[in-house]
């Protein structure tokens, strides 16, 4: 028979496309006795010349870095254009970065490197040779958020987009920027490409120019950038195009769904939808200092059964805890940056939390052919609980329906005790289940709702 908390699983599940993926790893352990040697070996870093195209007299480029160890001396890493004759350099940041040399000279070879200085010296990380030449050309140099241009709570965003062409023969004759929203196929991962109709377009006055895209959604959203140029011979042409996405924007949740004078049980829901790379974090906060931390990935919400659904909840349980203090909860999710793989931290939660006074709750319970009898008995000096509810299932071939529900009222025995006892009529033959939910007050200021303090099967 499934639990309720099983069953309140499925129920979110079914919410989701199914999306099982188990992870693997393999893992080899040895063991010396005496002497146990370990031997630790850093990554260099790495770069990726991804483009190095000359229009006209400027050379255009998109890098792409990564130092897993940071082990590169912060203000050496740099992208070289230079010859037997002259040398232009320019800084470079960790993970994909975009830009051009300008005002080269034409027809000319040139020697296009990323070096930085990562404990021995310089060094060469990657290189490239391109020639420059007297033809037009632009590029999409780069973007940026332009958070003071963001609305309703960052859920509209602004972006600024960098771009640059030349034309030395003067055959342009007018140039664009276009930009439409492009969605991905959950499945095949294809990219659908909207109809010209539905495109932005942004005139491009100047050669170098910042053009400022408004009104974007912030809904893990890809936006498709079109640098585009009309020749004085009618003829269109692109001279660029690229792809940005919107912040990951994640629908998780935590909530507390019990708590007692010991303990403090949430329930988080994780969001992996776009990403399976994501780790959850909840931190127990007392006066500024994390008391604990749990952590959960992918793994500990994917079923073991690949026919079930992705376990997207879990029950998350700090006990050993002080009678009636307070804390906050807070939620992170951490995540690598897809282009420099650096870790990134967003908080999705942070609130106030406590642990209950004591109180004392003892059940019994008997069933006959025809009636289920429960005896609750409760000493409660601090008036924790209030609003006790019941709800009850018929259990048929292991799938529970809904059969009945009411209101327990406890009867006031003196000296802070109370008792009820409860008599619920059931069809004879079948199997039953009975959820006790109840309103917990914790303090003045912090109080739960439908907090689940019994389950019981017959």
């Amino acid at each position: 028979m499934n639990s309720y908390r099983e069953r309140k699983k499925k129920f979110f599940d079914k919410q989701k496309k199914l999306m099982i993926q188990k992870l693997m790893a393999s893992f080899a352990i040895t063991v010396v006795v005496v002497v146990i040697a370990v031997t630790i070996v850093s990554k260099i870093p790495k770069a990726e010349i991804i483009k190095a195209e000359a229009f006209g007299s400027d050379v255009y480029y998109e890098v792409k870095v990564t130092d897993d160890d940071y082990k590169i001396i912060s203000g050496s890493l740099y992208i070289v254009a230079y010859n037997a004759t002259e040398s232009h350099e320019i800084s470079l940041e960790l993970g994909l970065q975009m830009g051009h040399f300008g005002d080269l000279k034409a027809n000319t070879d040139y020697e296009i490197v990323v070096n930085a200085d990562y404990g021995y010296g310089k060094g060469i990380l990657a290189s490239s040779k391109v020639t420059t030449s007297s033809n037009y050309g632009g590029r999409i140099t780069n973007w940026q958020e332009d958070v003071s241009g963001n609305l309703m709570n960052n859920e509209i965003l602004s972006y600024n987009v960098y771009t640059s062409y030349n034309d030395l023969k003067q055959e342009i004759q007018s140039v664009v920027l276009k930009y439409a929203y492009v969605y991905q196929d959950e499945i095949t991962d294809e990219l659908y490409i909207p109809d010209s109709s539905l495109f932005t377009v942004l005139e491009i006055t100047s050669m170098q120019q910042t053009t400022l895209l408004s009104n974007i959604y912030n809904e893990n959203i890809r936006v498709y950038l079109i640098l585009e140029a009309t020749l004085i011979t009618s003829e269109t042409v692109i001279l660029d195009q690229k792809y940005f996405d919107t912040p990951l924007k994640l629908y998780s949740s935590l909530y507390i769904s019990d708590v007692g004078p010991n303990y403090l049980i949430a329930s988080l829901y994780a969001d992996y939808y776009k990403r399976q790379d994501i780790t959850y974090i909840v931190n127990l906060i007392r006066n500024g200092e994390i008391i604990e931390t749990k952590a959960y990935d992918y793994t500990d919400f994917v079923s073991s059964n690949e026919n079930e659904y992705m376990e997207s909840q879990i029950e998350i349980v700090f006990d050993g805890l002080p009678v009636g203090t307070e804390y906050h909860l807070q939620l992170i999710a951490m995540y690598p940056n897809l282009d420099s793989g650096i870790k990134e931290y967003q908080e999705l939660y942070f609130f106030d939390v406590a642990t209950s006074p004591s109180y004392k709750i003892d059940f019994k319970s008997s069933k006959t052919e025809t009636t289920i009898n429960l005896q609750i008995d409760l000493y409660d000096p601090s008036l924790v609980f209030s609003d006790i509810n019941y709800s009850v299932f018929k259990v048929i071939d292991g799938v529970e329906s809904y059969y009945s529900n009411g209101t327990i009222s406890m009867e006031y025995l003196g000296e802070e005790r109370y008792q009820n006892i409860l008599e619920v009529t059931v069809d004879p033959g079948y199997e039953y289940m009975i959820l006790i939910y109840a309103t917990k007050t914790v303090n003045s200021s912090i109080k739960y709702n439908w907090c689940l303090i019994k389950e019981l099967t017959y």
